[in-house]
């Protein structure tokens, strides 16, 4: 059964990339999603059964939905892969640029599986929430409230993005909490965590003043198991930017069985002392009342309860009840319940830990083990046995981890395949908890295998220059899987492996299907045959299983010794930066540069890095990056049983930021020994002059709406004959700039439309004239036509441009790709059929009139 299911999201996954993989075509505004938003859906629908979703059911439509949520609900009502995914039940795509690219594609914003809040209305999702929720890395909103299916389960790290807007999983019983990958989810607007299991989260300071205020409707914590020291931190934080207990919507009340259950073992006669750590800390507002086994201690009503010598009836189950009236204050609803604590079990001899949960991770190189108590790393995990459909896989090791260390992740000395039935045996009983409880023999337990599907080689080229081999797939590849990866390269002699790293994905960075092995030594013969081999390591999916050991596979060889002198210049106008280096297409790893002399900089300390390199007859594209680390340290903060508090820095951020500003990377082609397009980038160093001509003067004129500033403005400077200028200085080539002019209090053309200008490399004067929108008269430009436009074939004809002396073509970002010389010439053929579709811009200077005509040009 398991093995058809198998079958089966193999089979869907291949539908559904076909049907989401229409390349833009016969028009703009042909459908598209990201592949790996494909794959994400894929994988939510099998892992929280979908095929029993209520959705799912013949005749469901928007009368099943509950009454408030037909009224707010935004979505598809069709099955989930009935058609395209943008009609899918609960599911919303938006249209996003693509990084480092002047495209877009359509992405998962919104994954609304559910058909009422609470208990309204279930979508009878079951299951779990899996871990390639991580591919949605435009995902804004998810909801999956009123769906008790996921009880006891855990929600993965991977869906918390920057992106994520709105989080909302009331009424769904997960376990568990919000880690501190939460932090990441600067932008969250709403959050409702209520009717759940958790019982930690982290502090809510990372969104900051500004993020604070943005918060939409109140956020929803209560009827949770979080200790009142939790959200003691967030109140100290509201407090910090408002007094007002409803500026944030903020509620908590009613929590229930808060904090971590805790064993003491004590043999008769001895002293204990019991304390409650999760009243919070600001005891002049917290009072405590002591329970045993249900009943109320009479008196015992402080933070620790002492027994001076514990006796056989003193043994049972404390528990207690706090109020906080410093949260409660700050409370949106003050209507609140009894809050008590989880139980304080005072025992002779240590209970017996159990396994409550286990499943094999996405990669199947290790299981995970939930206990029901605190375990210890000097315990035998090696001991316990694992098989996979008969196979004997060894335990090469156990980790304790987790918040509280009742998480066991066991190593694997080889990786569970997708399917296969996994059991686990143990016989030792050396297996201990921190308090010494005896983990007893468990034989043949099942374990949950949630090993997904093993990507494998599809193919090999080598890079133009030889340096490198890349190395494709017919997945997505984990690069934190990529650092003990051995392959063996073979040709006329063994080529070492020097680094084995990801190429940056179509869609996301670090979502790519390409890997790149750098050789020590590069390749240099053409006609020499390469092969690749995978031997070993821990390469694996992203959110995927580990990839086998490979056949030999052929190596496409397109080294090539047939090089053109290619020279390609960076200007910092900002003078700060140091650390630089160029990713280009024709190499496996990035070029440091040096401002000193190096690299064919003549120059030393001038600000210009130049590299000079040969290349082969092809297309090129290149970046251009800071190494510069960011690195900001995050607090967290932990209490022991003790009240002990601990506070540790950890480092959260690491990256290298590219230079380009926007969505784009430069572009250029060698072909014939000559080299055309963009060898040449400055950042912060392009100044752009703005020139305005009025009918009359008589009043101040401003530059507005640079920076988004429609207020203020930037007062112009008058240079006679009723022209005025403004310049900016120091932009970057791919700024784009909505703006317009006001003259006094008019604003230009009295709407509300504005223009537009891109940054692009060279020189920047805009002249304009106020409240007129093109840049020569209407009976000017009358004559003017260029057809057809949209362009199927990329071909356009151009008619009445006699008295014209150029034709300048600049793509979208402002970039130069084409110059034509057509003075004297009437009617004429422009051929961009070598460029990519999108949107350019013509523009022709006039020798008559001394103006300039643009028009836009769209090549499907």
């Amino acid at each position: 059964m398991k093995f058809m299911k198998n079958d089966i999201i193999k089979s869907i996954t291949i539908f559904l990339l076909l049907i989401t993989a229409n390349v833009i075509g016969t028009s703009q505004s042909d459908y598209k999603l990201a592949e790996q938003d494909s794959l994400a859906l894929v994988a939510f629908y099998w892992a929280t059964d979908g095929p029993n979703w209520t959705s799912n059911q013949a005749g469901f439509s928007m009368s099943d939905l509950s009454t408030e949520w037909q009224d707010t609900y935004d979505g598809q009502f069709n099955n989930w892969f009935d058609g395209p995914v943008k009609d899918w039940f609960g599911v919303k795509v938006e249209k996003r640029p693509i990084v480092n690219s002047v495209d877009s594609i359509y992405r998962v914003t919104w994954l609304w599986p559910v058909i009422g809040r609470r208990t309204d209305g279930q979508n009878l999702l079951n299951g779990y929430v899996p871990t390639e929720v991580g591919l949605l890395t435009a995902l804004e909103q998810i909801r999956l409230n009123g769906n008790d299916g996921f009880t006891d389960e855990l929600i993965p790290d991977e869906l918390y993005q920057p992106t994520l807007r709105y989080f909302d999983t009331e009424s769904c019983w997960f376990a568990g909490g919000l880690s501190d990958e939460f932090r990441n989810c600067t932008d969250i607007r709403k959050i409702n965590i209520r009717y759940n299991f958790y019982d930690f989260m982290p502090n809510l300071d990372f969104v900051g003043e500004e993020g604070a205020r943005n918060f939409e409707g109140s956020q929803w914590f209560y009827n949770s198991r979080l200790s009142y020291f939790y959200m003691e931190r967030i109140v100290d934080f509201f407090y910090t930017i408002s007094p007002n207990p409803m500026e944030f919507g903020f509620e908590a009340r009613d929590m229930f069985d808060v904090g971590d259950e805790i064993e003491i073992v004590a043999p008769v006669g001895s002293s204990v002392e019991m304390v409650c750590n999760d009243a919070g800390v600001k005891e002049e507002f917290i009072t405590y009342q002591w329970f045993k086994d249900g009943l109320s201690k009479f008196g015992k009503k402080d933070k620790t309860y002492s027994l001076a010598s514990v006796k056989e009836s003193d043994y049972g189950h404390y528990t207690t009840r706090i109020e906080n009236e410093y949260v409660k204050s700050y409370d949106g609803n003050g209507n609140y319940g009894e809050v008590f604590t989880k139980g304080i079990h005072l025992v002779a001899e240590p209970a017996t830990p159990t396994i409550t949960k286990s499943f094999v991770a996405n990669n199947g190189q290790y299981i995970d083990l939930y206990f029901s108590k605190t375990m210890t790393d000097a315990t035998g995990f090696t001991e316990m046995k694992v098989s996979a459909e008969g196979r004997e896989i060894a335990v090469e090791s156990g980790l304790v981890h987790g918040r509280i260390d009742r998480q066991v992740r066991l190593f694997l000395e080889e990786a569970v395949k997708e399917g296969e039935m996994v059991t686990l045996s143990y016989d030792s009983e050396v297996i201990k908890d921190k308090n010494g409880g005896v983990l007893l023999s468990i034989a043949d337990m099942e374990i949950e295998n949630r090993t997904r599907f093993a990507p494998s080689i599809l193919e090999a080229e080598t890079t133009l220059d030889g340096s490198g081999i890349r190395v494709s797939f017919d997945y997505f590849i984990d690069p934190a899987s990529l650092g003990s990866a051995s392959f063996n390269v073979e040709g006329n002699t063994s080529y070492s492996v020097e680094n084995v790293s990801l190429i940056d994905g179509d869609v996301d960075k670090d979502i790519s299907k390409t890997i790149l092995l750098t050789l020590s030594e590069s390749i240099s013969d053409s006609a020499e045959v390469i092969t690749v081999q995978y031997m070993e390591g821990g390469i694996n999916g992203l959110y995927g299983g580990s990839l086998e050991e490979s056949d030999l596979i052929p190596v496409d060889n397109n080294v090539t010794v047939d090089r053109t002198t290619v020279v390609i210049s960076f200007e910092d106008g900002s003078d700060a930066l140091e650390n630089v280096v160029i990713k280009g297409s024709w190499k496996a790893t990035a070029v440091q540069l040096y401002d000193d002399g190096t690299n064919g900089d003549a120059v030393a300390a001038d600000n210009i890095w130049t590299l000079e390199t040969g290349l082969a007859d092809d297309d090129y594209k290149w970046d251009v990056y800071s190494r510069e680390i960011i690195s900001s340290f995050d607090t967290i903060t932990s209490v022991d049983t003790l009240g002990n508090v601990t506070l540790t820095l950890i480092p959260k951020t690491s990256n290298a930021d590219s230079l380009l500003n926007g969505n784009f990377i430069l572009e250029f082609s060698v072909g014939d020994d000559v080299v055309t397009g963009d060898t040449v980038y400055g950042i912060y160093n392009r100044d752009v002059i703005f020139n305005v001509k009025l009918d009359a003067g008589g009043d101040d004129v401003y530059l507005m709406g640079i920076n988004d500033d429609w207020n203020d403005g930037f007062l112009m400077e008058a240079l006679g004959d009723n022209v005025y200028t403004y310049t900016l200085p120091k932009l970057t080539a791919g700024d784009f700039l909505n703006y317009n002019y006001r003259k006094g209090e008019s604003w230009e053309n009295e709407t509300p439309d504005t223009r537009t200008y891109t940054v692009k490399n060279g020189e920047n004067v805009i002249n304009d004239e106020f409240g007129i929108f093109s840049n020569v008269e209407e009976d000017e430009i009358a004559n003017l036509k260029v057809f057809p436009n949209p362009s199927l074939d990329k071909k356009f004809t151009l008619e009445g441009f006699e008295g014209f002396k150029t034709l300048k073509i600049y793509n979208g970002l402002g970039q130069s790709v084409k110059q034509i010389s057509i003075e004297h010439k009437s009617n004429l053929n422009l051929d961009l059929s070598p460029f990519q579709s999108g949107v350019y811009y013509l523009t022709a200077e006039n020798l008559d009139i001394e103006k300039i005509v643009t028009f836009k040009l769209i090549l499907n």
